[in-house]
């Protein structure tokens, strides 16, 4: 399958590309030869937003409603968690719109921004929290068994018997906001032998991570964190960002960008 060029990794404030349709599946949806939408990954939820047929000068959406990767090639490195590469990328489209879409079609990808800003909050926010939690327990990011990204919130679930207290949350309420308070940069970037597989860095620490962040921890602001007992040997923390700046300023579209 022809893997799709993930522009989100070239500049993750894109919001619009032209792109060719490359395979329309009825059970994955529309992939095309290059994407500005996120799909599901590292827990994020995938990117929803808008597909764009151009017919006869007019412009006719059809909106998509999640994205995913398809298979492609098993990423082995050392440092690195096992991944797919080179993949495809499609587009969920409701499957009574799908036979508007064949392979070599000329189409517009047009995501939802403000979907896309919150999701990048919560996934940078879920960072900070962690680094609060492995710095009271030492080793616990290799008990994570579970990770979800929402607009409205994020959570990890942890292989713990031992359970978090409400002196550890507080703890970690306070850390993190001084890691707010801070301003200080988040940086993303590509390992040096894959382009594909990606790190986050931030307040020294370095993690393998390839979703899409927040550029500054100022951008995360206050945070809710809560547990919640998974039974006798599984924790879940609940992370919310109460005032994130969402402010949209950054985001542009392909044809705005330095180089396109």
């Amino acid at each position: 399958m022809t893997p799709t060029r993930k522009l989100y990794y070239e500049d993750p404030f894109l919001t619009e590309c032209s792109a060719v349709v490359t395979h329309v599946s009825a059970q994955h949806g529309v992939a095309c030869d290059r994407t500005v939408a996120f799909p599901e990954g590292g827990g994020q939820e995938g990117d929803h937003g808008t597909l764009v047929l151009h017919e006869g000068g007019e412009e006719r959406s059809i909106p998509f409603t999640d994205c995913q990767k398809g298979l492609g090639r098993v990423l082995f490195l050392k440092e690195f968690p096992q991944i797919q590469v080179d993949t495809p990328v499609y587009h969920s489209v409701d499957a009574a719109l799908l036979s508007g879409f064949g392979p070599g079609m000329r189409i517009s990808i047009r995501i939802d921004v403000r979907r896309r800003a919150r999701l990048t909050v919560n996934h940078s926010a879920l960072h900070l929290v962690l680094l609060g939690l492995e710095r009271l327990r030492p080793g616990i990011s290799a008990l994570i068994c579970g990770c979800h990204i929402t607009e409205g919130s994020a959570r990890l679930d942890f292989a713990a018997r031992q359970r978090f207290s409400p002196e550890e949350l507080q703890a970690v309420a306070e850390s993190t906001s001084r890691l707010v308070e801070q301003r200080l940069p988040i940086e993303v970037f590509p390992h040096r032998a894959e382009p594909e597989a990606w790190f986050w860095r931030s307040d020294g620490v370095t993690i393998p991570c390839g979703g899409t962040h927040a550029a500054s921890t100022a951008s995360i602001g206050p945070l809710r964190i809560k547990r919640k007992s998974m039974g006798r040997s599984a924790e879940r923390i609940y992370v919310e960002t109460l005032q994130p700046d969402l402010s949209l300023e950054r985001y542009h579209p392909l044809q705005a960008a330095a180089g396109a």
